[in-house]
């Protein structure tokens, strides 16, 4: 299974996940607007330590490929990036739209007006 870094920023949440064979291993949030150019590189910071505590070898990055905000996308797509080159692992591009579908898809139990 793969241990995955992922971003999300094109919402007012900025969100870095890391997971591991399909589990949450660490995730943080920030839900008070658009701060994602001042909390983003910090998460990250925290993923990869978490990453390095419980010997975990990243496999891939990911990150929200939108829609949504054109900076926020542009500031997670920017670091994911760099984070990518740097560790020489592939960036894979996740549709916001398939992740909010996917959300609702997977629950047990649907909201009464849950549209998809």
């Amino acid at each position: 299974m793969a241990a995955i870094i992922n971003i999300e920023t094109s919402t007012d949440v900025c969100s870095v996940a890391l997971t591991y064979n399909g589990l949450v291993v660490m995730q943080r949030d920030d839900e008070s607007g658009h701060n994602h150019a001042t909390m983003l590189s910090g998460f990250i910071k925290d993923a990869l330590d978490q990453a390095k505590f419980n010997d975990i070898k990243l496999e891939a990055i990911a990150v929200s490929i939108g829609p949504g905000s054109y900076t926020g996308l542009r500031i997670g797509l920017s670091e994911a990036k760099g984070l990518a080159y740097a560790l020489d692992l592939p960036l894979i591009g996740v549709s916001t739209l398939q992740l909010l579908t996917a959300d609702v898809m997977f629950r047990e139990f649907y909201d009464e007006n849950a549209v998809v």
